[in-house]
């Protein structure tokens, strides 16, 4: 899994990309030659591209945003501790997400707990339902 933001990408591939070209991610997927892509794109929430070409846009889980900082490394630590095999790469970008949106709501670069998480989803879970309560930890 490559995790980086915009900006980290378009350097990688050393060149813009038009987010709105079908083709654009899983062509960098290719060029960078990793099996799956986590894009992050801050307010935008995340795009997921995996090593089959599927892509999948996940929007951002903030509710209110206090400082972005740590953001990324937030996303790239919850992907690694949901990335065991027999997990699926959209269930640990969506479960990342949310950590991110946690961690923005803080002060400063600042640590998401797994209690935080599950409230942050049992928030949003009757307005999305998107994630099993029983699979995201």
């Amino acid at each position: 899994m490559f995790k980086p933001n915009r900006r980290e990408l378009e350097q990688a591939v050393g060149a813009s990309l038009d987010l709105d070209h079908p083709d654009a991610l899983p062509t960098a997927l290719d060029q960078l030659e990793v099996d799956n892509l986590l894009l992050t794109l801050g307010a935008a929430g995340m795009v997921l591209v995996t090593k089959d070409k599927q892509i999948s846009r996940i929007p951002t889980m903030a509710r209110e945003v206090f400082d972005v900082s740590g953001a990324g490394d937030t996303v790239t630590a919850w992907v690694g501790r949901r990335s065991r095999p027999g997990r699926r790469w959209r269930e640990a970008a969506q479960v990342a997400n949310y950590a991110a949106g946690v961690e923005v709501g803080k002060s400063g670069v600042a640590t998401v707990a797994p209690a935080e998480l599950l409230a942050a989803h049992d928030t949003r879970y009757d307005q999305l339902g998107r994630l099993r309560r029983g699979g995201l930890l």
